[in-house]
């Protein structure tokens, strides 16, 4: 069994996975019974609603339009498999990468450069000018 057609049992929030006979008998015995409570709930990041099972469908469902486009390239616009493949890794790549420079360079536009770690806090020192290092000797020289 690939557990993608799954039936789930819900009491009190609980998930829990029917593994009995897909008869309607089968899970009437099952939930009149209360063979449910044999069975342990299910952990909160494999629950069907959970934030990680829907990022899982999104990624699964994105997998699938990646390949229907490879597909559409390979057979239906004649590219080459090689070529599918180098545009289908390249292109959203190198849109990263834009878009990455991009946001930074929006970022310092907006907010500034940051500082390097180790200056944080620091002045810098002014540089001494000719008449402030003669009046410090004249001072020393009295």
């Amino acid at each position: 069994s690939s557990g993608i057609n799954a039936e789930y049992g819900v009491k009190d929030g609980e998930f829990r996975t029917y593994q009995g006979s897909r008869t309607i008998d089968s899970w009437k015995k099952f939930l009149t019974l209360n063979e449910y409570e044999s069975i342990a709930p299910m952990s909160w990041y494999r629950r069907p609603g959970s934030v990680t099972m829907v990022m899982f469908g999104h990624m699964v469902s994105f997998a699938i339009k990646v390949n229907d486009f490879h597909d559409y390239l390979t057979k239906e616009a004649n590219v080459p498999v090689f070529l599918s493949i180098v545009i289908l890794i390249a292109v959203p790549m190198i849109s990263l990468i834009v878009l990455f420079l991009v946001s930074v360079w929006g970022i310092h536009a907006i907010f500034g450069k940051p500082k390097p770690a180790h200056t944080v806090g620091m002045q810098r020192a002014q540089p001494r000018t000719a008449s402030q290092g003669d009046k410090e000797e004249v001072k020393k020289e009295q």
